[in-house]
């Protein structure tokens, strides 16, 4: 499972994060066991952007900056695993963005 839920968020730091940098991009993807639960991080050192945009995204339902890869991941997280569960992201404008993913380890129904 975890497969597809990375690849959207990877393809996105490549492609919107740090594609046309001028300094060196890099993504970083790491997980943390926490418990119960488990949390992936996909960070980049890219352009970064304005969080609010995301969900004037998802309301249109655009693909630019990965709004719609996004929230597909976000509503298949909460089917599988409930409500608690889910994506965010963090972003900060020329400094980067870290897209965070909580998965209980096991399968909630």
């Amino acid at each position: 499972m975890s497969k597809i839920l990375l690849q959207p968020i990877v393809e996105n730091a490549l492609y919107h994060g740090i594609r046309g940098l001028s300094h060196t991009g890099e993504i970083r993807i790491y997980v943390k066991d926490e418990g119960e639960d488990l949390t992936f991080y996909v960070e980049d050192n890219g352009e970064g952007f304005d969080t609010s945009t995301l969900d004037e995204i998802q309301e249109k339902k655009q693909t630019k900056l990965g709004g719609v890869g996004i929230q597909n991941v976000d509503e298949r997280i909460k089917l599988y695993y409930g409500e608690t569960y889910g994506v965010t992201t963090d972003s900060t404008i020329n400094e980067g963005t870290t897209v965070t993913i909580k998965i209980s380890k096991t399968l909630h129904t």
